[in-house]
C-alpha cells in the first residue's frame, strides 16, 4: 500500500511539475514573439527615417523634415566633445522583466556632429530607455 501511494505522490509530482513548465514555457515562446513582433514594428517606424535623411543631412534640412511630418520629438544632449544635441522621437513603451526595470521606452535617436557651419546627421537609429530601480 504504501509503494502504490508513493508511486501516485511521484506521479502527481511529476505530473505538476511538467504542467507548471509548460506554463512557463509556453509564455516565455509568446513574450519572445510579441518581443520579436515589437522589434519588426519599431525597425519599420524607423526605415522611412533612414530613406529619407540620409548621413550628412544637415540639423536645418532634418529640422524642416520632421516639422512638415508634424513629428514631436526633444532634444538631447551628445555623448561627447564632437557630438552636438540630438534628437529622440518617442515611439513606444515596453514592458520590464518586472524585476529591476518595469517599462523601457523606445525612442528613434537623430545623432549630429559637430560641423561648420551646420551640425549635419551622424546616425538613425533606435534607442531603448530604461525605467529601472
Amino acid at each position: 500500500m504504501k509503494k502504490i501511494v508513493a508511486a501516485l505522490t511521484i506521479a502527481v509530482v511529476a505530473l505538476s511539475a511538467w504542467m507548471v513548465y509548460s506554463k512557463l514555457e509556453r509564455a516565455r515562446r509568446e513574450s519572445h514573439a510579441e518581443h520579436a513582433r515589437r522589434e519588426a514594428a519599431h525597425r519599420a517606424a524607423l526605415a522611412p527615417y533612414q530613406r529619407d535623411l540620409p548621413v550628412g543631412t544637415s540639423r536645418e534640412d532634418v529640422d524642416k523634415y520632421l516639422i512638415s511630418k508634424h513629428v514631436k520629438f526633444s532634444g538631447v544632449p551628445g555623448r561627447g566633445p564632437a557630438d552636438a544635441a540630438s534628437y529622440e522621437v518617442y515611439l513606444d513603451e515596453e514592458p520590464g522583466d518586472g524585476f529591476a526595470c518595469d517599462r523601457w521606452y523606445v525612442y528613434i535617436l537623430l545623432e549630429f556632429k559637430m560641423a561648420l557651419p551646420f551640425d549635419t546627421l551622424r546616425e538613425i537609429r533606435i534607442q531603448e530607455i530604461g525605467h529601472c530601480m
